[in-house]
């Protein structure tokens, strides 16, 4: 049974990185968006990435903690560690992240024409601009103005 839960576990941790990858290529797109309807787009797009987003946290959490109670048990010092922080950064994902996507959604809610300058006040939010600084194992940096 462990080997499976192993397999759901690297599974769910590749998804996550994939997903988030494409989601940070993906909100980089719509700040380089030339109108409304090319931004609507990548919006739906990132709506299509939110799935992996809800179904990959909790499967990598909780064959996280099926790994520590029936194979490692809580006596490795990252488990223990990463554990916490791993649910930490969940919570501030929904936080943080999710209201200021939201009011970009909202913000950006019409129909043709060029980007609002609300909406590109929003996208320039510090926090939302992260982006991967290559396509392979990424190193995350922020995005230059």
């Amino acid at each position: 049974m462990h080997p499976w839960i192993l397999l759901i576990h690297i599974a769910a941790a590749l998804a996550l990185f994939a997903a988030e990858l494409v989601s940070a290529l993906n909100f980089r797109a719509m700040r380089h968006a030339p109108d409304l309807k090319t931004l609507h787009a990548e919006m739906g797009r990132t709506g299509q990435i939110a799935r992996i987003f809800k179904l990959a946290p909790p499967l990598l959490l909780f064959s996280g903690v099926a790994l520590c109670a029936l194979a490692w048990g809580f006596q490795i010092a990252w488990v223990n560690l990463s554990l916490p922080i791993f649910v930490f950064v969940a919570v501030m994902v929904r936080v943080v992240d999710g209201p200021r996507m939201g009011a970009i959604a909202r913000a950006a809610h019409g129909g043709d024409g060029p980007v609002p300058a609300e909406v590109l006040e929003r996208m320039a939010d510090p926090v939302l601009r992260r982006v991967p600084a290559c396509a392979g194992p990424c190193s995350w940096r922020w995005c230059p103005s």
